[in-house]
């Protein structure tokens, strides 16, 4: 078994307690003497106090509490700083009701009844401010109403335009189909007259006529031979064409027109 004398002594004689003590003595030494730096208010000093006047190695409860003139000084000079300057921000009817609910309790340099006297001039400065609010407004509105009447206008503009076009595009194909119409209905009416009109010799658009047996025409075929065929073919009188309009072409063995 340990024998606990000898456990003392041993204890004793490293001084091993002495120096944990110490460890933890200087572990609390840190939040201590922070605590101290970073006093920055009459609260800080208060809590300050509180925790460490029980046990206070450095003495620094004292000198907390000697900082405390110098931070009520430098709150109220920050405090007067702030009330003069929200007294020099003064531009407003609102600006003015703020500051004197503020500072009505508290009023050192009597600023307050200083901050009423400018209520004539704050309120004409916001009687001008809404009506160059309002004429900003009337403006941008008269701007958007101008815009949109001028879209409306372009847009009737445009679609006017595009009725026209399109007008004009009709009335160009229709006088396009009715010239085709009309000459084809011309070109028919030459292929009737000219077939109509054949006699031998008559040219035809695959050569010259050297036979007519009623409906039946043989031509001088030497404009497109037909291969294993006569140059001498005879075609109806439907099939033939005259030369001023086609000229001969040699389609799958058959003899048609090229226009």
């Amino acid at each position: 078994m340990v024998d606990p004398e000898k456990v003392i002594k041993l204890l004793e004689d490293t001084q091993l307690i002495q120096k944990i003590q110490a460890v933890k003595f200087e572990r609390w030494l840190e939040p201590y003497r922070r605590q101290f730096a970073a006093i920055d208010s009459i609260k800080d000093i208060e809590l300050f106090v509180q925790k460490f006047a029980s046990k206070d190695p450095e003495n620094l409860v004292p000198a907390a509490d000697a900082k405390r003139e110098k931070i009520i000084a430098r709150d109220a000079e920050r405090w007067l700083d702030e009330y003069r300057r929200q007294f020099a921000a003064i531009d407003s009817v609102a600006g003015i009701e703020s500051f004197a609910q503020r500072f009505t309790s508290k009023d050192p340099e009597n600023l307050v009844p200083a901050a009423h006297a400018k209520r004539e001039e704050m309120t004409a400065r916001d009687a001008e401010r809404y009506r160059l609010r309002q004429a900003e407004l009337l403006a941008k509105q008269e701007a958007f109403e101008k815009e949109m009447l001028r879209s409306r206008l372009q847009a009737k503009e445009d679609e006017k335009a595009r009725q026209q076009e399109e007008r004009k595009a009709i009335a160009e194909e229709r006088k396009a189909i009715a010239q085709a119409k009309e000459v084809e209905r011309k070109r028919q009416r030459e292929i009737s007259e000219f077939r109509n009109a054949l006699v031998l010799g008559s040219e035809t658009f695959c050569g010259p006529v050297i036979n007519i047996r009623g409906p039946m025409v043989q031509i001088a075929n030497n404009a497109a031979p037909l291969s294993g065929f006569t140059a001498e073919p005879w075609l109806k009188r439907s099939e033939i064409y005259p030369a001023t309009l086609a000229r001969c072409s040699n389609v799958n063995g058959r003899l048609q027109p090229d226009w």
